[in-house]
């Protein structure tokens, strides 16, 4: 599934909201509230899989899409009406819509963490001091990488990869999104020369050009960059 880079960066709003949301709903009657709500207050975080680079090109809204978020809290009262109201804007204005997960208070500690470990795709993610962010980013379990084609110093087109599966090492990672950006450009893979080898290695970034591909290409150069990376 493409997701766009500006469309996750403005659903990162969303999630402030829907942790808004989170912290109204119903806990056996009342507010829903974490272990530690002064820490959450003083440092907490909505993290997207999905960072906006400040010249991403135009909102492509041509294929709808549906983005999935997890937040910790039990599900609100209504939270069904919520949804239901805010995808239909969503759906008329940016044609996507949102998946949110709730993982209760009771299941945090275990299922929380697994979401990294497991593998498992999502867009956002709901963040916090008292969820383990550091420890969590430390071991890797954020990186995104962002992928452009150019011709003629005009980008064609850009996708934004991100994995966070901690059991799979950097460079792992990096193949990763590198076969998955490809697959959506059907593109073929392109060569690692010792060039890029080096500038990846200095930069977290390179670019691919006639050289790295068997095949003709239809552009100047692919575009490859680390974006965010903590490990």
């Amino acid at each position: 599934m493409k997701r766009s880079v500006r469309l996750a960066a403005f659903l990162m709003t969303l999630a402030m909201v829907i942790s808004v949301f989170a912290g109204c709903g119903d806990n056996k009657g009342g507010s829903a509230a974490s272990p530690s709500s002064k820490e959450e207050k003083k440092s907490s975080e909505s993290v997207s899989s999905e960072t906006t680079p400040e010249d991403a090109g135009a909102l492509d809204t041509s294929k709808e899409v549906e983005l999935v978020m997890y937040v910790v809290s039990d599900r609100p009262a209504k939270q069904d009406e919520i949804d239901e109201n805010f995808n239909k804007i969503f759906k008329e204005k940016l044609n996507c819509t949102l998946k949110v997960n709730w993982i209760g208070w009771a299941e945090y500690p275990n299922k929380y963490p697994l979401l990294f470990s497991s593998g498992e795709k999502f867009d956002m993610a709901y963040a916090a001091t008292w969820l383990n962010f550091a420890s969590l980013a430390q071991k890797g379990a954020f990186m995104r990488i962002w992928c452009k084609l150019f011709e003629k110093n005009h980008m064609l087109k850009d996708t934004v990869m991100e994995n966070h599966d901690m059991s799979m090492s950097r460079t792992a990672k990096v193949y990763d999104c590198l076969e998955r950006a490809c697959y959506e450009f059907d593109l073929e893979k392109p060569m690692w020369l010792d060039k890029n080898k080096r500038e990846f290695i200095s930069h977290a970034r390179t670019r691919f050009y006639q050289d790295n591909f068997i095949e003709h290409i239809d552009f100047d150069y692919l575009d490859f960059q680390v974006i965010e990376e903590d490990y």
